[in-house]
């Protein structure tokens, strides 16, 4: 199951169908789905361009301060991807909307796959 835990103030208190972040302070994406086999799993595939899409949205084209701490799965590890963003980036429009809108594309995957994608938010 690929877990996907949120470090996040929630601006409209979770009221909404949709999340608005109020601040982001982390993200962490690990594990797998199980969908299928490693290297053709859709889930998977998906779950990770949209990590990749976020990450470098906010890296390269925003300017975005972050730490992005990755696992080599060439050895066997557990898939794992971790982003902090820098204290002055926290509540900057761009971090709020490009990761409101992965958190919300997540859990409507989480939805159609509840057995493979699980999401925590917490604050």
């Amino acid at each position: 199951m690929i877990k996907a835990v949120f470090k996040a103030e929630i601006e409209n208190g979770g009221k909404d169908l949709v999340i608005h972040f109020g601040r982001v302070f982390s993200f962490e994406i690990k594990d797998h789905s199980g969908v299928s086999e490693a290297g053709s799993d859709v889930l998977c595939a998906a779950v990770s361009s949209m990590t990749m899409l976020a990450v470098n949205t906010l890296e390269e084209f925003f300017r975005v301060g972050m730490t992005v701490t990755a696992v080599d799965t060439s050895r066997g590890a557990v898939p794992c991807v971790r982003v902090e963003i820098a204290p002055e980036y926290t509540a900057s429009q761009e971090v709020l909307c490009v990761l409101s809108g992965f958190y919300n594309e997540l859990y409507a995957l989480a939805e159609e796959y509840p057995k493979n994608l699980r999401l925590e938010l917490k604050n």
